[in-house]
């Protein structure tokens, strides 16, 4: 177990082949990670070689499920490992009702219960308009992180408990 928390075993399948036509790349693998009650749901794209590079695609908003990174899937997974998930609250993942459960820190430790689950020691860590999920992941897993790479992010100094005191 890691510093991401209860995790439970949940086993992974290669995903089901229908008629998609929202992809432009097709994961090799998909499962879930339970971090307490919450359920979150990853897909791998690219090599199965645990050695190629992993480039892990932080969801952007709670509003916006992975799907929103598909065009930089297809390009990236030509040359390493992808990794991308559902954010609470939307996709494939639970939407807790409490809203303590939406913190950015719950996203940055979900992000480390999916490189666990994928056996992945280090990702190069992409955001896009995150409010410094990805930031809090790389300053509190320094160790987790290869790099960083952010597009039009804007960190906010408080946490969505914060805001509430």
């Amino acid at each position: 177990m890691s510093a991401a928390g209860s995790m439970g075993a949940v086993a992974t399948r290669p995903p089901a082949r229908q008629g998609d036509v929202t992809r432009a790349a097709r994961p090799v693998a998909e499962g879930f990670v339970e971090r307490g009650p919450v359920r979150v749901f990853w897909e791998r794209f690219g090599p199965q070689d645990p050695s190629v590079p992993t480039v892990l695609l932080m969801p952007t908003w709670h509003i916006v499920h992975s799907r929103a990174w598909r065009m930089q899937v297809a390009d990236l997974a030509r040359r390493s490992r992808v990794l991308a998930f559902d954010p609470r609250g939307n996709g494939r993942t639970d939407r807790p009702r409490d809203g303590a459960a939406y913190d950015r820190r719950e996203w940055s430790e979900d992000a480390v219960a999916v490189l666990d689950a994928n056996g992945v020691e280090r990702a190069v860590v992409v955001s896009w308009c995150d409010e410094g999920q990805a930031l809090l992941l790389a300053t509190d897993h320094p160790d987790r992180v290869a790099g960083l790479a952010l597009f039009s992010g804007y960190p906010l100094a408080a946490t969505v408990l914060d805001d509430e005191r």
